[in-house]
């Protein structure tokens, strides 16, 4: 996740969930943060989420259950590569957390 904002935001109690619901969704911690233009990187090992290789969509919840943001593809998944927001639109790429 990236932050385009000029503040911190508190993601305590926000959520990430796939659209078929066939994980359960990650739900933030509290003290959770995103720094102003900064990333925070969610791994399959911390969320647990699992994503279909022929097509998803993943949300960003808030603790109200409002979707906030979401991105969605379709199959199938390129081996090795990162599914990921250059700015204006998602493409695939090779991995790079945290960048």
């Amino acid at each position: 996740l990236y932050n385009f904002g000029e503040r911190e935001v508190d993601l305590a109690g926000f959520a990430l969930r796939d659209s078929n619901a066939s994980s359960d969704p990650y739900i933030f911690p509290p003290q959770a943060t995103i720094a102003a233009k900064q990333f925070i990187v969610v791994t399959e090992q911390q969320s647990h989420i699992t994503l279909n290789n022929d097509g998803e969509a993943v949300y960003l919840v808030d603790p109200l259950g409002t979707i906030l943001h979401s991105t969605s593809y379709s199959g199938p998944a390129k081996e090795g590569k990162s599914f990921a927001y250059t700015g204006s639109d998602f493409v695939w790429t090779i991995p790079s957390p945290g960048q």
